[in-house]
């Protein structure tokens, strides 16, 4: 069961990349957004996860992450850090395994969609905002000033004409935000 590349993910994740650059997704499932980014793309996931295609380098949880340190470029996952249950621990593994300046980019859902999200009793553990979850990082040992709300700058990037994308920059503009929640962590 293939998923659902989306495109704002892919621009956002672009610039902190080069050819040579080192990838490491969260969460991968069906490693949909390997085609798309430069640089050397490796995926972890359970080995339970019902969206694996085929194996993932690291077939793991990741609390635990077993490659050496300061391997990666840029660390990211869509939609994932919401469901793992020590996220700290998880946020730290990232942290680790991110070379200096390396960044942690976490695509995850706001607070309200978190809170239907569990209401519906599916297996999201945590309801954040971007507070929450930079407390959250912060305790994961990432310097409180290189932690970066960046929703705005990657949601609504791309396609700026299109209808979704104007409607999306005039409901932030009017305090009202969109489904996504987009953090960048800088080690």
């Amino acid at each position: 069961m293939p998923g659902t590349a989306y495109p704002f993910v892919v621009e956002t994740l672009k610039p902190y990349l080069r050819p040579d650059s080192r990838v490491l997704e969260i969460g991968c499932g069906g490693k949909q957004y390997r085609p798309m980014l430069p640089g050397v793309y490796e995926g972890l996931d359970l080995p339970t996860s019902p969206y694996l295609e085929d194996r993932p380098e690291y077939a793991c949880s990741a609390e635990s992450i077993p490659c050496e340190d300061e391997r990666f470029d840029l660390v990211f996952g869509v939609a994932t850090f919401l469901i793992i249950a020590d996220v700290v621990r998880a946020f730290a593994e990232c942290r680790r395994v991110l070379k200096r300046r390396g960044s942690l980019i976490v695509f995850d859902y706001q607070k309200q969609v978190c809170e239907r999200l569990q209401a519906a009793a599916t297996s999201h553990r945590h309801v954040w905002d971007f507070c929450g979850m930079k407390r959250r990082l912060q305790a994961a040992g990432f310097s409180s000033g290189k932690i970066r709300d960046i929703t705005g700058a990657s949601v609504y990037a791309t396609d700026r004409l299109s209808w979704r994308s104007v409607l999306g920059r005039l409901a932030a503009a009017l305090g009202r935000k969109g489904p996504w929640l987009v953090v960048e962590a800088t080690k």
